[in-house]
């Protein structure tokens, strides 16, 4: 992912742009980022700078700059990590900067290379154009949801304006011509090869195509391409994205040779002006406390549009946050002062199993994602299972109050097959689903789990038993041997009881009133199974327009 920077004394208008009318006009912006930089860096938002530290300061103090984020659609929802980047955006929104959002629909049709031993499989063009479309839809509803989050929390300043771009406008009309006369003539075969990405690539992984070789230089092209047009002048981007960005500094300053449209950054002689120089800075790759990657789930990607993870899902990964994780993560994904965020912390110490910091971290996160409603619903849902009764099971959650809410966060993704979730959209997605009585009765849990889409294989959904990672849940009322009546037991609370064995039928006795089967795998994971007739289930799917989850199908051919 990478993002820039640029100054915007003279750019063009944006959707927000009337209502914030004095930063479009540059209007000196000294008192508002004084030190900005360095509370930052102080965050843990900024990793590396390529170029002078003090220049870079010395610009955020003296005049409104503009950023520029740029992702490729690679998917039809960005994920968690992707967060990090748009996070230092914000931030530089938030004190009245320019924000220019990029999707690489021109760079996704060749693919990034970084980081990868094997060649990114090539997508249809509907898949491409599911993607963008996905992509720039959940965008946009981000930013609403950031402006409506920075307004509660009160902003430094004036907030900036911001747009929302697709690199194939200038990438889709470029000629193979001009790239090489323009780009190509000023860039050195043993610099590129000189770059981890292409070393690893020859060395251990599938070889590299020509098409992933020049993939640097179309990222340094964009650059170019806003640093002429927009003055764009610093470039962000992950912790990754290092050598591109120099490869990015390199390709301007050869351009700045021939191209009269960059003449403003030249001095009288001809050279850079170091105040308008390119520069770079990248933010920290993600770790936990135990080394693992942040923002991934068993290996699984959590994803920001809901109908890939559920907001249930999604605040459940941010509550397992380690404590020794959590402060950390409040500074980076939260724009909370970081005298707030100690204090928040000490109290967290006092009682950690109440996990106050966690609550704190997941509802932040989910206002700036999927908005505030959604995310006070979300973690009332998540405190209510700390004590949950079949009865507040059934009844699932509240519907959304408005239809803008409903839809909000979709990102114009569309379901994964086999979906079978209930109220789409809304915070219950993957969290309550239906599955058929012979599955349930006749299978074992590593089958349902399967079919439930909680594990990606059969072998994976057995591993995940054999580690004691599966619960189901009983009425305690069950255990103390007392005759309830079904009323009774329907508003008793549940405990969760590990499973451990993977024979045939053995959750179908925790099928509960109201044909509820209640799994939790792990600590926060959830998922309420409407248990019915085989019948009742094909109906119910074709009534709902869903198809027929394709991991029961195989089960059942495999039989």
């Amino acid at each position: 992912m990478r993002c820039l920077t640029a100054d915007h004394s003279s750019t063009t208008a944006s959707s927000d742009a009337t209502e914030n009318s004095d930063a479009a006009k540059g209007k000196d912006a000294t008192t508002r980022d004084a030190g900005l930089l360095d509370q930052l860096k102080e965050r843990g938002l900024i990793n590396q700078i390529a170029g002078d530290h003090g220049v870079l300061d010395s610009i955020l103090r003296s005049r409104r700059v503009s950023f520029y984020c740029g992702v490729d659609p690679t998917a039809p929802s960005l994920h968690l990590g992707h967060l990090l980047p748009f996070m230092l955006a914000f931030w530089m929104f938030r004190h009245g900067h320019h924000v220019v959002t990029l999707v690489g629909g021109g760079t996704v049709q060749v693919g990034d290379p970084t980081g990868r031993l094997t060649a990114r499989e090539i997508m249809s063009d509907t898949t491409q154009t599911t993607n963008i479309n996905s992509i720039t839809s959940q965008l946009d509803i981000m930013w609403q949801n950031m402006r409506a989050y920075s307004a509660r929390r009160g902003s430094p300043s004036k907030e900036g304006t911001r747009e929302l771009l697709n690199n194939v406008t200038w990438l889709g009309n470029l000629t193979l011509m001009d790239f090489l006369r323009d780009m190509g003539r000023g860039v050195r075969i043993g610099t590129l090869l000189g770059r981890d990405t292409v070393k690893n690539k020859l060395a251990k992984g599938d070889g590299m195509s020509f098409a992933e070789f020049t993939y640097p230089l179309l990222q340094g092209w964009d650059w170019k391409y806003m640093f002429s047009l927009r003055k764009a002048q610093i470039q962000i981007g992950g912790s990754d994205q290092y050598g591109n960005i120099i490869g990015g500094i390199d390709a301007i300053r050869y351009s700045t040779q021939a191209d009269f449209e960059l003449a403003w950054a030249l001095t009288p002689d001809g050279k850079l002006e170091s105040t308008q120089a390119p520069m770079g800075i990248t933010t920290p790759l993600l770790t936990t406390s135990s080394g693992e990657k942040f923002g991934k789930s068993a290996g699984n990607a959590v994803w920001l549009d809901k109908s890939m993870t559920s907001p249930f899902d999604l605040y459940g990964f941010l509550l397992s946050t380690p404590d020794a994780d959590v402060g950390k993560l409040l500074r980076l994904f939260t724009i909370l002062p970081s005298d707030e965020i100690k204090q928040h912390i000490i109290d967290h110490a006092a009682d950690p199993g109440k996990r106050l910091a966690q609550h704190l971290l997941a509802s932040e996160v989910l206002e700036l994602v999927h908005g505030k409603e959604v995310a006070d619903r979300t973690r009332d849902e998540h405190r209510s299972m700390r004590a949950p009764t079949l009865a507040a099971l059934q009844a699932g959650p509240p519907k959304p109050n408005s239809q803008t809410e409903s839809t909000q966060g979709r990102s114009g993704a569309e379901d994964k097959k086999g979906s079978t979730t209930f109220d789409d959209g809304d915070t219950a997605a993957l969290q309550r689903i239906l599955l058929p009585e012979s599955l349930v009765n006749n299978r074992s849990p590593s089958d349902i789990l399967y079919a439930a889409s909680l594990a990606k294989s059969k072998s994976a959904a057995a591993r995940l038993v054999s580690a004691g990672t599966l619960y189901a849940a009983t009425p305690l009322a069950s255990d103390a041997g007392l005759s309830e009546s079904v009323s009774d037991v329907m508003n008793t609370e549940l405990r969760f009881i590990k499973q451990t064995g993977n024979g045939v039928s053995e959750l179908a006795a925790f099928t509960q009133p109201g044909n509820l089967l209640v799994l939790r795998l792990g600590k926060w994971k959830i998922r309420i199974i409407e248990v019915v007739p085989d019948a009742e289930y094909e109906a119910r799917s074709a009534a709902d327009g869903r198809e027929i989850s394709p991991q029961w199908l195989k089960l059942k051919a495999a039989h």
